[in-house]
Order: structure tokens, then C-alpha cells, then sequence
């Protein structure tokens, strides 16, 4: 639910329970919870303090709409990989199906967000996105891999 555009984005206590009734303020963070991404997680891919995200979570400060665009995103790709990656056990099923129940709910609160913030909130993820796999490509743990597909050589 968006203010005017550009500002901040909120939703009431009541909108949505998850957690035998406990109010969560924005189904994204129910959902990224489930796929394992912390509060910290988030924090340093947005490169900010964790007490902002523990404000936003807890609805003591509104979460910025370019901000929430990045969250779902965030969430709908560790969705993605820990289905490719097959990551959950037996209860897998439920959580992933929780994790998109979120994910669905969240992206039809995005509906209404202005277009500038779903620009920009798109734009900071594929920044964040790019370097996480540069970085991921530039690891120790990597060089062997990519020396032999430079080089042909394994």
C-alpha cells in the first residue's frame, strides 16, 4: 500500500497473520524467513545496519517501495534456487508452498507501488544480483574452474 510516490510503503498489522497468528508486517519477510535469508542477510545486500531491517520488520519505521521491489525479488530467487538446488528434506513441500504463498501475497501488495520505485527497487536488485555472482566467479574456491575453461585445461 503506497503512499505517494517515492515515499514509503506500510501495511496495516492486520493484513496479513502467518506464524499461529503472530502480525507480519510485510509478507516478504515471512517468506525469505523460510528460504533461510536473515535479517543480516538482508541488511548487508541492501548495505545497511540490521537494526533498519529489525525496524521494518517490526513496523517501527516504513519500508521504502524501491526497497520492498528489492525484497520481493530477493525472495522470489532464493525460491528458485532452493528448488533447483532441492535443498529441503521432507517438509519441503510445505515450506517452499508457504515461501511462494508469501511471495504471491507480496507481489499483489507490489501492484500499486509507483513505476519509479519498481524501476529502481529492480535496479538495485540486478546491481546486488551482478556482484554477488562476480564475486562468486572471483572466489580462491573458483580459479581452478575457471583456469581450465580459459585455458581448456581442468
Amino acid at each position: 500500500m503506497s503512499t505517494s510516490e517515492g515515499q514509503t510503503w506500510a501495511m496495516n498489522k492486520n493484513d496479513d497473520k502467518y506464524d499461529g497468528g503472530r502480525a507480519e508486517l510485510a509478507p516478504v519477510f515471512h517468506g525469505l524467513g523460510i528460504v533461510g535469508v536473515s535479517g543480516k542477510d538482508i541488511a548487508t545486500a541492501l548495505r545497511i545496519s540490521t537494526a533498519s531491517v529489525s525496524k521494518w520488520r517490526n513496523g517501527h519505521t516504513s519500508i521504502p517501495d524501491e526497497i520492498m521491489v528489492f525484497l520481493t525479488l530477493l525472495l522470489g530467487d532464493q525460491i528458485g534456487q532452493a528448488e533447483a538446488a532441492n535443498t529441503y528434506k521432507a517438509k519441503s513441500d510445505i515450506a517452499i508452498d508457504d515461501a511462494l504463498r508469501a511471495l504471491h501475497r507480496q507481489e499483489q501488495l507490489n501492484d500499486g507501488l509507483p513505476a519509479v520505485a519498481v524501476r529502481e527497487g529492480a535496479r538495485r536488485y540486478r546491481l546486488w544480483w551482478n556482484a554477488m555472482r562476480n564475486a562468486a566467479f572471483l572466489s580462491p574456491d573458483n580459479f581452478d574452474m575457471r583456469r581450465g575453461a580459459s585455458t581448456g585445461l581442468a
